[in-house]
């Protein structure tokens, strides 16, 4: 019901190893705003998600590289979100179809099942 009451999801990250909340927002019908470059580029669709323009920066001495969002361009698509309700109205009925399609938990526990035991094979 908390991701229903929104308009629209946002998630400007700096590092993420999958961002379950995205994927949870589109489930839930919720047009996405996030990281282009990171994770959720292995499971966003164009239908129902926007990516933020980002470039990689090394920090620190152990040359951790994170991702930096362009706010000008987060706030653009932030804009762009509010005025095209054709496409808030698509993401509203793409994202529940691209998740059932792909990510229940039903699919998710046989892809890792199918993944260990062929591992276990070739070992």
């Amino acid at each position: 019901m908390l991701y229903q009451a929104a308009d629209c999801y946002v998630s400007p990250y700096l590092a993420e190893g999958f961002n379950l909340p995205v994927l949870e927002a589109a489930a839930c019908g919720l047009p996405v705003i996030c990281t282009g470059g990171g994770s959720t580029d292995d499971f966003v669709t164009d239908q129902f998600a926007r990516k933020i323009e980002s470039v990689e920066a090394i920090v620190g001495d152990q040359e951790l590289v994170l991702l930096r969002p362009d706010v000008g361009h987060l706030t653009a698509l932030m804009c762009s979100a509010i005025e095209d309700s054709g496409w808030r109205e698509l993401a509203a009925k793409q994202g529940p179809l691209h998740v059932r399609s792909g990510y229940t938990w039903d699919i998710v526990v046989d892809r890792l099942v199918r993944e260990l035991l062929h591992g276990m094979s070739a070992a």
